[in-house]
């Protein structure tokens, strides 16, 4: 009986040996420590100074949001006013999905906003009030930002022709005629592409200009100082250009109303058309889209119309999560257009034609109108 007892501890030992020479002990210096949230990380700004599309700046500097721990896609905690709300830090408006809160760096400072939407009318926050921005989750937004964050150059030696670094192409789906139809970036912007845009669609013949992007009574000025745009000045002093100086909050009613000039601007005035942003990528891509699927032409086509701006400044392809993020976007607006219900082939210019009379004020005579000066 002591025999087997002093074999079972004799066992035991040897186990006990075997295990510590099969181990390595780290150093405290290689152990490697697990990312923690440091909620006592804050900072704390006024707002400064409202866009016209609503966001709201701040006099918390950039920099100092990364000299105090923060990064892109943290999500934090926002406190201003009676107001406390959750949203990621990223790098730009697209980084999030519409209707959603973000802020982000913005020239030098930090700004508030939410995509395609208006922050000010929305939270009622103002100028001077004070805003407070706490962590809440490390990284906590780090694998949608990656996802969607697009960042396009500016250099024209990194794009294959003038028309994809200027976003400029006639659209032709359904039954819109042959060059009835353009869409581009801003002609008379003074930016790399501009200049690019104008010579491009100086010989299209275009006789009206939907611009969403500037005032009416800056475009006469910025035309005759914009590089190669003699014609889009000679629109503008003919009365067939209009400036609508539109926001990005699609369904506001302030939009809708500006939309329902474009839409009677052209009714009233001959193709060929140009409508342009600044980009041509949004609020471009919005009327473009609308008046694709009035006239007839598929789903598909809406879409892949939609995303060419998107290949044509970010690289973005078909079948990557990116490209399936931003074509998600159009999906959801048009949606909303059809009262919650998603388009398809059948429905899509019924459900336009609906939303034109019924949510923005045509008449069946506008619309009808507006369909046969784009045959």
């Amino acid at each position: 009986m002591k025999r087997l007892n002093l074999s079972v501890v004799l066992f035991a030992l040897l186990g006990i040996l075997l295990l510590v020479s099969c181990t390595t002990v780290k150093e405290p210096s290689e152990i490697e420590e697990l990312p923690t949230v440091e909620s006592s990380i804050s900072i704390s700004g006024k707002f400064t100074n409202t866009s016209k599309y609503g966001n709201i700046d701040t006099d918390i500097p950039a920099t100092a949001m990364f000299e105090a721990g923060f990064e892109l896609g943290d999500i934090c905690t926002i406190t201003a006013g009676d107001i406390t709300y959750d949203a990621p830090f990223v790098n730009s408006y697209g980084d999030v999905e519409p209707g959603n809160y973000l802020f982000h760096p913005h020239h030098e400072w930090v700004e508030f906003a939410i995509c395609n939407g208006n922050y000010s009318k929305t939270t009622g926050l103002k100028e001077g009030d004070v805003v407070t921005i706490t962590m809440k989750e490390k990284a906590g937004y780090l694998t949608q930002y990656e996802i969607r964050n697009i960042v396009k150059s500016e250099d024209r030696n990194d794009y294959i022709s003038d028309s994809v670094f200027a976003n400029v192409r006639a659209i032709q789906l359904g039954e819109i005629g042959f060059r009835k139809l353009y869409r581009s970036c801003n002609p008379i912007l003074d930016d790399a592409r501009g200049p690019y845009a104008a010579e491009l669609l100086s010989e299209a013949g275009i006789k009206t200009v939907i611009n969403l992007a500037d005032k009416q009574e800056d475009l006469a000025t910025k035309a005759a100082v914009a590089p190669n745009a003699e014609w889009y000045l000679e629109i503008v002093e003919e009365g067939n250009a209009i400036g609508l100086d539109m926001g990005i909050a699609f369904f506001d009613p302030v939009f809708i109303s500006q939309l329902k000039e474009a839409l009677i601007f052209m009714s009233e005035h001959e193709a060929p058309y140009l409508i342009h942003c600044n980009e041509g990528r949004d609020r471009a891509g919005y009327l473009s889209a609308l008046l694709e699927a009035l006239m007839g032409a598929s789903t598909d086509e809406i879409w892949a119309d939609y995303m060419a701006s998107f290949d044509n400044y970010f690289g973005i392809k078909e079948d990557t999560p990116k490209y399936d993020a931003y074509k998600q976007i159009q999906i959801d607006q048009l949606k909303t257009v059809n009262g919650g219900v998603e388009i398809t082939n059948a429905t899509a210019a019924d459900a336009v034609k609906n939303y034109f009379i019924n949510t923005v004020g045509l008449t069946e005579e506008q619309v009808e109108a507006l369909k046969a000066n784009l045959r």
